[in-house]
């Protein structure tokens, strides 16, 4: 495997072992995309052969969280590629600052105003999963910040401490922050 032998990983481009892992985690996060996306795809059949008892404005509401989320979702993969950190911390505040509160809001209103019909359930599994999808897509994107980081880049640079040497004598290197990120 390239985590244990060094020519395999430099011929499939793999710099550092622990990129590996990072790897393997961003693979784990986008199958529980896929699990939830296929959740919310069996929800929504369900709520169309209720339709009629639900409001227009829940199926709004949950069009712009599916829309969020995907916007989450997309600037966390395009992160990735380009290791555009600006671009990962507007996908992670998008779902802290407008996912998280635009469905606990919704499924607090339809929930008070649907509480006896047959979509309920099926409208909270979706607006939880279209939630779940967008802090997926989050945790992706802290994952390709920290890659960014790893690296000697515009945000941070790698410097030996004084004269080489850490508090202690040994050689260390410690990371200076060049922006405020």
């Amino acid at each position: 495997s390239s985590q244990r032998d060094r020519s395999i990983a430099e011929k499939i481009g793999v710099e550092d072992p622990r990129q590996i892992i990072g790897s393997r985690a961003i693979v784990a996060l986008l199958e529980r995309i896929a699990d939830w996306a296929a959740i919310v795809a069996t929800d929504v059949i369900e709520i169309e052969k209720v339709r009629n008892d639900v409001e227009d404005y829940v199926i709004e509401g949950l069009v712009r969280i599916s829309e969020l989320a995907n916007d989450v979702c997309s600037k966390a993969m395009k992160c990735l590629y380009t290791g555009d950190i600006e671009l990962a911390n507007e996908a992670i505040e998008t779902y802290r600052e407008t996912v998280e509160v635009e469905e606990e809001e919704l499924v607090k209103r339809f929930a008070e105003d649907l509480s006896n019909t047959r979509a309920c359930p099926h409208l909270r599994r979706v607006a939880l999963g279209l939630r779940r999808i967008a802090e997926l897509g989050a945790e992706i994107s802290e994952i390709a910040i920290n890659r960014v980081l790893e690296k000697q880049n515009k945000y941070c640079e790698m410097r030996l401490g004084k004269e080489g040497k850490g508090s202690d004598g040994g050689r260390v290197s410690e990371l200076e922050a060049l922006s405020g990120i």
